[in-house]
């Protein structure tokens, strides 16, 4: 029955191609009709201090772990500023949904703490994203030419982890709950330092911001 309603039904993934090629052993009615993005913010301006910050680092780090929460998110922020403070890398932590946390002190020239961004406005300027693995931002991340590392939480999360790794725009990331200072640091190091990440990513957004599925989209829904 299941084989039946595979055949029968229409099936669209929402991915670029460029990110997963449909394979070619597929059935006609599965269909890869690329990223369809929200409506972007066009009213969303930064304050003064992020942009200031911006002007005055080069090969910033942006982090985030969007809507998801974890049972340490003090203890994760701790790992991740050690590792920051240690090599001295300038970033911007984005605390979103709370999985990961301003502390009371901090390097605030070294690091810049955000709650909410727009990620159109922000991933142009930043050299590499570390991330949850969530397929919006993962798309928008290399769209904009972002070497990207993706820390997974759970279900397709780890499957975009290792499409990243595959596509050579990142290092494998690591689970959240195995994250320690030991096994981090020398991935962050990795992703800043291969330029070939960050060249490849450019490619790929480059390829990404010329797919145009909307009328496909359309059609395959309606007929």
């Amino acid at each position: 029955e299941l084989k039946n309603i595979i055949h029968s039904r229409k099936f669209i993934y929402t991915i670029s191609p460029s990110l997963f090629p449909r394979p070619g052993y597929w059935e006609s009615n599965i269909k890869v009709l690329g990223h369809q993005e929200l409506k972007r913010k066009t009213d969303w301006k930064p304050e003064k201090k992020l942009t200031e910050f911006i002007e005055n680092h080069e090969k910033i780090l942006f982090i985030t772990f969007g809507s998801m929460p974890n049972p340490e998110p003090k203890q994760k922020t701790k790992i991740i500023l050690e590792i920051l403070e240690r090599n001295k890398i300038p970033a911007i932590i984005n605390t979103a949904s709370g999985g990961l946390v301003k502390p009371d002190k901090f390097n605030s020239e070294l690091i810049y703490y955000v709650s909410q961004i727009s990620y159109d406005w922000i991933f142009p300027k930043m050299y590499a994203v570390i991330q949850h693995g969530g397929a919006g931002t993962t798309h928008l991340a290399i769209k904009y030419g972002c070497a990207v590392m993706i820390i997974p939480h759970f279900m397709d999360q780890f499957v975009w982890d290792k499409i990243i790794s595959d596509l050579g725009v990142g290092p494998k990331g690591v689970k959240i709950s195995r994250i320690t200072n030991k096994n981090l640091e020398p991935k962050i190091l990795k992703l800043l330092n291969n330029r070939g990440f960050k060249e490849k990513s450019a490619k790929i957004g480059n390829q990404m911001r010329k797919e145009v599925f909307k009328d496909e989209l359309y059609e395959t829904i309606i007929e």
